[in-house]
């Protein structure tokens, strides 16, 4: 079973990487994409968004917190990831815009600050994520074509300046 969800979320994740998807995928597409039965995705997966957030997890999040140290590591790798991976990341972000879960997103980076930055208050926090959140669904919106660097710049300064 890890194998045949190994198998859909490189699929997917090969698809994304390459295709620029104009529309919500429904699990008859993406057993097509797997060249899987829909029925068996939907067994390893209770909905899309479930499928989304592996996917997510696997691919994305793994990678962009290896070997980080600080939390200025983790905000580098994943513009570093973002930049590299426009097409994967687009499409995944469209995929999951409808559906998005904001206290998710706030969960994960709540327990990101807090594993990056210990003794930061929670108003702190509160306030890095509420930046995080619109600079990077700002850019999103726009479909990244604004300036990594100059993005990822804006965000270090905001970062670097709150703990002046």
């Amino acid at each position: 079973m890890e194998e045949t969800i190994d198998s859909v979320i490189r699929s997917i994740h090969n698809e994304f990487a390459t295709t620029v998807v104009d529309h919500r995928l429904t699990f008859i597409e993406l057993a097509k994409i797997s060249e899987l039965d829909s029925n068996s995705i939907r067994d390893m997966f209770n909905s899309l968004d479930d499928l989304y957030t592996v996917l997510f997890e696997e691919v994305m999040f793994k990678k962009i917190i290896r070997d980080c140290s600080t939390i200025e590591d983790l905000i580098n790798h994943f513009f570093d990831f973002v930049s590299t991976n426009k097409s994967f990341c687009l499409n995944l972000y469209y995929q999951t815009l409808q559906t998005l879960r904001y206290e998710t997103v706030i969960e994960l980076m709540n327990n990101l600050l807090l594993r990056y930055l210990n003794g930061c208050t929670a108003i702190v926090r509160v306030n890095l994520i509420t930046m995080y959140i619109g600079v990077l669904q700002e850019w999103f919106q726009e479909e990244l074509t604004s300036e990594c660097e100059g993005i990822r710049k804006r965000v270090l300064d905001y970062h670097r300046k709150t703990f002046e």
